[in-house]
């Protein structure tokens, strides 16, 4: 605190000259134009008897002058750092603004950015979950219809004989000119090989069969005419536990097929 008075009063002082002239000899000319002139207008002999006088009284106005001169730039120094003060608290503000908005924005962008990459996880999952729930509901379905169409099968199914029970699971008839039919034919035991002639009252255009849960059974249907085909099971046992799938393609609307064993 004293080091920034004392620092104070030495700038004060020091700037003095700056705020009448641009140095301290410009003073010294002045005052030495003030004796030369004094020199000149005055009669010698009044100067002399009042010299003592005179140069007391001169050094006390300049003294006052001095003093009131030094308390003016002291003000003056006082308001030039408050100016200075201020504009360096204006500057800093408005870096520190400048900053902050900056900041701001980048927090803003981030947040936007985390947020948008959020959402779209979100939406993500809520496809697969949605993908994985309807092929857990088909799946569900499918045991359903399966463990369903195996009762009712089961209970028409005589232990004595071998006894296939065909049942008609979808017929899509919405296209009179192309139908499609998914039929489910169980036997009342096991099977390891079979051969099954399938009649349609349309014209047979395609037909796959497959043991219930494996993949379709190539080779296994053949062609016989055009409302009769073949299916040969070979390979897969076809049982009250293994029901033969078969998918009939006609060219026209389908009433009813015929699964004769041979």
């Amino acid at each position: 605190m004293l080091a920034h008075f004392v620092n104070f009063l030495v700038e004060s002082f020091d700037l003095i000259p700056a705020r009448i002239g641009s140095n301290w000899g410009g003073l010294v000319f002045a005052a030495i134009l003030f004796f030369i002139t004094e020199g000149v207008l005055w009669k010698w002999g009044e100067m002399k008897g009042h010299l003592a006088r005179n140069t007391l009284i001169g050094f006390a106005i300049a003294g006052i002058g001095w003093t009131l001169l030094f308390f003016v730039s002291a003000f003056l120094t006082v308001y030039d750092d408050h100016q200075n003060m201020v504009g360096a608290t204006a500057r800093i503000k408005r870096s520190l603004n400048s900053e902050l908005e900056s900041t701001r924005s980048s927090l803003t962008k981030n947040v936007n950015n985390e947020h948008n990459s959020l959402i779209a996880k979100q939406l993500e999952c809520a496809r697969q979950q949605g993908q994985n729930d309807t092929l857990q509901k088909q799946n569900r379905d499918e045991q359903v219809l399966i463990a369903g169409c195996q009762s009712e099968a089961i209970k028409r199914l005589t232990p004595e004989r071998e006894i296939h029970t065909p049942i008609a699971l979808d017929v899509d008839n919405s296209d009179p000119q192309h139908a499609k039919s998914r039929w489910l034919i169980f036997m009342n035991k096991v099977v390891p090989a079979a051969m099954l002639t399938v009649t349609c009252d349309q014209d047979i255009s395609a037909m796959t069969a497959k043991i219930a849960g494996g993949p379709p059974l190539p080779g296994t249907t053949a062609r016989l005419s055009d409302k009769s085909w073949s299916i040969r099971i070979t390979g897969s046992p076809w049982g009250p536990t293994s029901p033969v799938f078969v998918d009939i393609d006609t060219r026209g609307t389908t009433r009813t097929c015929a699964f004769v064993r041979q």
